[in-house]
């Protein structure tokens, strides 16, 4: 089948912290818990110097140190995850910076990484949905993978193109994917 867009990217150390960090910190359930304990957090704040008019009694200083423990553990994770994610691609690609190569066809798509004779293909019905981010076109899939288009990657057609493409392809998908 023709190639109808193509992406190439190299998988440097910056693309898994922008990937990362959105799973991280930037998905709308991140966002809102975040969110919610900043706001906790700053009660606890005026509760401790206004206690008249914002006052918790005495635990507000607990739930101070369990929010910054609890962020100080989701900063600790990331950092964790980032190094692991980019060291395994580095040991998965012989200790070089993993030149990817993504084809998408009407059939699929199939992603390409240097110093590997295989490919690995997915199916459009296992893509669950599409997440644009400044960046990247991350394909979320039924195993929680992301396929990853880099936007100044394309090589074959825009990411102008792709985004109303990959969506309509997803969304005309005839049934499960087959396992």
């Amino acid at each position: 089948m023709d190639a109808l867009f193509e992406n190439y990217y190299k998988r440097t150390k910056d693309v898994h912290r922008q990937i990362i960090s959105y799973i991280f910190f930037r998905r709308p359930a991140a966002i809102a818990m975040i969110f919610a304990l900043f706001c906790i957090f700053a009660y606890c704040v005026l509760s401790l110097f206004i206690p008249g008019k914002y006052s918790i009694g005495d635990t507000a200083l607990m739930y101070i140190i369990i929010i910054i423990a609890a962020a100080a553990v989701k900063i600790l994770r990331y950092l964790r995850t980032l190094g692991m994610s980019y060291k395994r691609d580095l040991e998965n690609n012989g200790g070089e910076i993993a030149d990817i190569r993504l084809v998408a066809t009407g059939e699929g798509i199939e992603v390409f990484r240097s110093n590997t004779e295989s490919s690995t293909q997915y199916s459009y019905r296992s893509v669950r949905k599409v997440i644009p981010t400044r960046c990247f076109y991350l394909l979320s899939t039924e195993a929680k993978q992301y396929i990853v288009f880099k936007k100044d990657g394309f090589v074959k057609g825009s990411p102008e193109e792709f985004l109303p493409f990959i969506k309509k392809m997803i969304e005309r998908k005839p049934g499960p994917a087959p396992e």
